[in-house]
């Protein structure tokens, strides 16, 4: 599985030995790069930015495990939550929505395990086929006496387009009809994170799990299985609507399109929160092109130098500056892989 790096610093470095031409010089091989890769796993949430996916398709995005936004310590109940794309309205919190540190790498994620307990939101933007790409686990729903409910699906006031554990045996997860009876029924094993890839199409709607193709399980929405022609809202991590609609489980991100993604980038965005969220991929699976790698700190007898960010984009590299007196030695490089 792809292993994404952090930048030492001190790898790139600033030697006050003069030479000639322009200080600041830099230069790079083969060779060198690997040496000034530091084998140290990045744990921000920042290190994946998924606003420019897929055209102009991703219309709802939310990441719990952005620190600078729900911080880096556990909370009994959540103030709030944010939406990256900005086009979500009426947030709400129901019931006792906690933020725990259970993730990969200890990454934040909300957690529910109370009846009518969930993250609420109004939406005009996802029309009536969108697709869901979401990270969560679900710890027991049935099987602990629970009524199983739903990791996102429709508000208070919606008719169906719903994912989770609602009619389900145990270790499994799928999409349960406005009425209740299953559409769709996916092996996912209770007590790990999955990525889970949900598209609500009027006839060729599907659920994945981990990008595994071949225990995909099909349905469709057409007719009266769904009423509402678009959503009008989401519920994430249970549902307002009913005491028995709950279930003990975590919700770490969630990505919204408003119509079917292509192969492509549903592979792409997949790769990348299963990444992100240490969810083993096949050898096959294609790895996330969107790591990026914090090039931003200072180094010995220079700064950190034009487009030496804090997300320096997988592939791309960057010259620190060198104080004066000083030459550069090596560039500050961002690479994804074995």
């Amino acid at each position: 599985m792809p292993r994404f790096f952090s930048l030492n610093p001190h790898l790139a470095f600033c030697s006050s030995r003069r030479m000639s031409g322009a200080v600041g010089r830099s230069w790079s091989s083969s060779a060198f790069l690997v040496a000034v890769l530091a084998l140290t796993d990045v744990p921000a949430s920042s290190a994946y930015d998924f606003s420019g996916c897929c055209g102009s398709k991703l219309k709802h995005w939310i990441d719990f495990s952005d620190t600078s936004v729900y911080g880096s310590s556990e909370v009994t109940k959540i103030s709030g939550f944010t939406d990256k794309m900005g086009n979500s309205d009426s947030h709400t919190i129901h019931g006792n929505v906690k933020y725990k540190l259970d993730g990969h790498d200890q990454l934040g994620a909300m957690y529910v395990d109370e009846t009518t307990t969930a993250a609420e939101f109004s939406t005009n933007h996802l029309g009536r086929n969108p697709e869901v790409i979401v990270a969560y686990k679900t710890v027991c729903a049935k099987d602990c006496g629970q009524g199983g409910g739903v990791v996102f699906g429709g508000c208070t006031t919606c008719n169906g387009y719903g994912f989770g554990t609602y009619g389900q045996e145990k270790d499994y997860i799928g999409n349960p009809r406005s009425n209740g009876a299953l559409l769709t029924s996916v092996y996912a094993q209770y007590g790990k994170w999955h990525v889970a890839n949900v598209f609500f199409g009027d006839t060729d709607g599907f659920t994945i799990i981990d990008g595994d193709e071949s225990s995909k399980g099909t349905f469709g929405i057409s007719g009266y299985v769904y009423r509402d022609q678009s959503i009008p809202g989401v519920s994430l991590g249970g549902w307002a609507g009913a005491a028995d609609h709950y279930n003990t489980q975590y919700v770490g991100e969630v990505l919204m399109f408003d119509s079917k993604l292509t192969d492509a980038e549903r592979e792409t965005v997949t790769a990348c929160l299963m990444e992100k969220w240490g969810i083993e991929a096949s050898s096959s699976s294609p790895s996330c092109p969107w790591t990026t790698c914090d090039a931003s700190d200072s180094i010995s007898n220079g700064a950190a130098g034009p487009g030496c960010t804090s997300i320096l984009a997988h592939g791309s590299s960057c010259s620190p500056t060198c104080n004066t007196g000083y030459t550069l030695s090596g560039q500050r490089s961002c690479s994804a892989g074995d």
